[in-house]
């Protein structure tokens, strides 16, 4: 007998049906050396939102995603299709004078939601709209150590933060940017300490 061919109703043979986005993203940075080009798991690629004059790269070193140059600054960000949801990166090293920076909401280089660590295990919580940073938030010393996990949880109008797994920032009312999808990070300067192990944005 004869087998039967079975023809699936797909947009790779029909262009006429809807592309369901692929929401959130994982990067794991287990490639070679160089830029940092796509996401490990779903192979969407890491927007650079440029400002003027800038020399900021985010590349790939040993595993580990670090910034390079140390003029202004660049927004490096993945599209995740949706504003909602948890954004998470693993710093296996840290220091206040990195300038990795985690952006989220980003519109472009100078309208963005941005978490930075201070001096003394200060994290703070502020919201960059046309280049002017007004802070949003900020805790007591010791919210952060050199190595950990930094979560940025967005629902809404509604931002809160917690290192390894303790939130140290409540939720904090952030109307502007309220739509964008594009979550990742401020690189400023290179750091000899500060590295990114992973990320990940889960939906909510």
């Amino acid at each position: 007998m004869a087998g039967i061919d079975i023809v699936l109703n797909t947009v790779f043979n029909n262009p006429t049906l809807p592309v369901v986005p692929i929401y959130g993203f994982t990067d794991t940075f287990d490639r070679p050396d160089g830029p940092v080009g796509v996401t490990s798991r779903e192979a969407k690629p890491w927007i650079k939102h440029a400002y003027p004059g800038a020399d900021i790269e985010a590349v790939i070193e040993e595993g580990k995603l670090k910034a390079t140059g140390s003029t202004s600054w660049n927004v490096w960000a993945v599209d995740a299709k949706t504003p909602n949801g948890v954004f998470r990166a693993v710093f296996s090293g840290l220091d206040a004078l990195g300038g990795v920076r985690v952006a989220v909401r980003a519109q472009n280089a100078t309208n963005f939601i941005v978490v930075r660590f201070l001096a003394n295990g200060v994290i703070r919580l502020a919201k960059f709209i046309s280049s002017t940073e007004t802070e949003v938030a900020v805790t007591s010393a010791g919210a952060w150590t050199e190595a950990g996990v930094l979560e940025v949880g967005m629902d809404g109008a509604s931002i809160s933060v917690a290192w390894n797994g303790v939130q140290v920032i409540s939720p904090r009312t952030i109307n502007e940017l309220s739509g964008m999808t594009d979550h990742g990070f401020m690189m400023r300067s290179e750091s000899p300490n500060t590295r990114i192990d992973e990320t990940a944005f889960i939906a909510g």
